[in-house]
């Protein structure tokens, strides 16, 4: 009996195709590590709706787990920047990406940019001297979507390249 009052979340079932107004979530949560973010949801809207503010800065969806995009997205591990290393300004992005980058470490830097297909959009590489730098990446004739901004480090001397990966919103 216990099992039973643990799943049901509602006083009545209703078929969704009787709604009018959508369902909100009756439980999830949330766990997160150094290495992995897992979120989840029991009860998921019916309607999925997108919304921008007036001036096209704000972004909000209703009916699925949004991530958090104050934190970035690294999706290689080893060896990655340190916290700050890079920085992706401004994401969502609507015409320039700045890509800021802060270690000390001098090497060859390299920043591509991959579409959701795994199709390499652009490359830039340069010498990085270890004092800081902003690297310009022009996006305004990029459709609307998310990108992976894959940036990489070879060091002059000593240590491995350094690795990250990082979530791009383009918006128009």
């Amino acid at each position: 009996m216990a099992a039973c009052g643990l799943l049901l979340c509602t006083s009545q079932l209703v078929n969704s195709q009787d709604l009018s107004t959508a369902i909100v979530n009756t439980g999830g949560g949330h766990f997160n590590n150094d290495k992995i973010v897992v979120e989840w949801s029991i009860g998921e809207l019916v309607r999925i709706d997108t919304r921008q503010s007036e001036n096209k800065s704000l972004i909000l969806t209703q009916g699925l787990l949004q991530p958090d995009l104050g934190r970035q997205l690294i999706l290689v591990s080893d060896p990655a920047f340190a916290p700050g290393e890079i920085k992706i300004l401004p994401n969502p992005v609507r015409s320039l990406l700045q890509v800021q980058i802060s270690g000390r470490q001098p090497g060859y830097m390299r920043c591509m940019l991959y579409d959701e297909k795994g199709i390499r959009l652009t490359q830039v590489g340069f010498q990085y001297y270890g004092y800081g730098h902003t690297q310009s990446i022009n996006m305004t004739r990029l459709a609307a979507g998310n990108y992976v901004l894959y940036v990489e480090l070879e060091p002059v001397t000593g240590s491995q390249i350094k690795k990250g990966s990082y979530k791009i919103v383009k918006i128009n």
